[in-house]
């Protein structure tokens, strides 16, 4: 029920809901009350399979609104990836490798906090629909019902494309990661902190983020260059 609605709460009056999406702290379990530690153990094994929800709710409630964070968290995602490049071509790679290389990474799409059409209502209501289809002859979603819709779901989305992107990466976790079989570089919300603004933003960040964000870009140059190079 949790990962069916939690697109469409009203976070301000289910806060303790939004807390438990919010919760990434190791030994979580051992801390709550007795009387809802199952419940939450079984939401935080089900976000390993399904975190776009669980994202989504956080984004949702602490995020949403600051639209100067998430601008300078896109521009610093695109000074990074551009100053990449520009590393790797000056190397003298062959013409080939640099080609691919830049065609590649200028094809990813930056998905910053949250999966971009989760920023869409209807494509929010279409993943609860579909996704969780088996919950309408029973209240109870079972484990094996949740990984029969999630399997159901990615095969539906090769002749639906609304749903671009799934995070399939540590998206309750705090590291930036490329998934290029997707197509994206994803930031997740944990791995921003959203006291800092302006120019101590990018201070704080961008030996964090940055980083992350240039190793995983070169890295996926690393695995072009090695297939490459057994073809």
């Amino acid at each position: 029920m949790y990962v069916r609605y939690s697109l469409f709460l009203d976070w301000k009056h289910y806060r303790e809901v939004v807390d438990v999406a919010a919760a990434r702290f190791p030994g979580w379990e051992d801390r709550e009350p007795p009387e809802y530690a199952a419940e939450l153990r079984c939401l935080r094994f089900l976000s390993r399979l399904m975190p776009e929800p669980f994202v989504y709710a956080h984004w949702n409630a602490h995020l949403r609104n600051l639209r100067h964070l998430e601008e300078a968290l896109g521009a610093m995602t695109e000074h990074v990836v551009d100053e990449t490049i520009s590393r790797v071509r000056a190397l003298n790679m062959t013409p080939r490798l640099t080609g691919l290389f830049r065609d590649a990474v200028f094809g990813l799409k930056n998905q910053l906090l949250v999966p971009e059409w989760m920023r869409t209502p209807s494509l929010r209501m279409k993943f609860s629909k579909f996704v969780f289809s088996d919950a309408e002859a029973s209240p109870m979603v079972t484990w094996n019902g949740a990984l029969r819709a999630l399997r159901r779901n990615s095969l539906r989305k090769l002749v639906d494309r609304g749903f671009e992107t799934f995070w399939h990466g540590p998206a309750l976790g705090f590291d930036p990661w490329l998934n290029k079989d997707e197509g994206y570089l994803a930031v997740p919300p944990a791995a921003v902190k959203r006291i800092f603004t302006e120019r101590a933003f990018s201070v704080h960040h961008l030996p964090r983020i940055g980083l992350d964000l240039a190793r995983a870009v070169v890295g996926h140059f690393l695995q072009m260059a090695f297939h490459l190079k057994r073809k």
